[in-house]
């Protein structure tokens, strides 16, 4: 077992994926996770400025943009914490136990299952993310790693990667990340992040078609 590392330190891709390809699905959640786990504009400015860059590279799922205007990254910064964070009502929380589970609250069933498969990785959220493990942030990542360690030369380990990855698509992220696209858009909010919501739905289904053929 592997010493407990934070969620957000950097993850190895496949060497079979190039990190320059503008449609890796590992590349695409990296920033994705680094969208939702920002803890400040900076953070938040520079990831959507990255999958910006993607559209305008030719991400094949999703038509080029041209570039935002500097109002409308202020404007996204309010529109991310009023749908997604607080205070007060949050229309479309990213957090898997809200869509999952009989009762919508957070650190429910979901964020059990999450955290055992973050402790079977040897990974464990740090207590100053104050993250529960089913935050989209934090799966964002375990999908990652168990991406790195689907390339492994032990057999064993491959196998056992392949096999919580086919979890993690298919009973888990492919069911509550829909819902939760659904609930975000039915809000207004700038490009940027509406852009960055397409981003999501694009990579879900580049993950899913990359397992698939698998």
């Amino acid at each position: 077992m592997t010493p407990p590392l934070s969620p957000f330190s950097s993850v190895p891709l496949p060497e079979s994926v190039s990190v320059a390809s503008p449609v890796a699905p590992e590349k695409m959640a990296q920033t994705l996770r680094d969208l939702f786990a920002a803890r400040n504009n900076g953070a938040m400015f520079s990831a959507l400025e990255r999958l910006a860059d993607f559209r305008a590279a030719g991400e094949r799922a999703l038509p080029a943009m041209p570039p935002y205007e500097a109002s409308a990254f202020r404007e996204a910064e309010y529109a991310f914490n009023r749908i997604f964070v607080g205070p007060g009502h949050v229309p479309a929380p990213p957090y898997a136990s809200v869509y999952l589970d009989a009762e919508p609250l957070l650190m429910g069933r979901a964020a059990v299952s999450m955290r055992d498969l973050f402790r079977s990785m040897g990974l464990a959220v740090r207590e100053e993310d104050n993250l529960p493990e089913d935050h989209l942030a934090c799966e964002l990542e375990a999908w990652l790693v168990l991406r790195s360690l689907a390339s492994a030369d032990d057999g064993a380990l491959r196998r056992s990667a392949d096999e919580a990855l086919l979890w993690l698509l298919d009973g888990h992220m492919q069911i509550w990340i829909p819902e939760f696209l659904s609930r975000a858009r039915a809000e207004s909010m700038p490009e940027p992040l509406s852009d960055a919501l397409d981003c999501l739905e694009a990579w879900l289904l580049s993950a899913q078609n990359a397992l698939n053929r698998e």
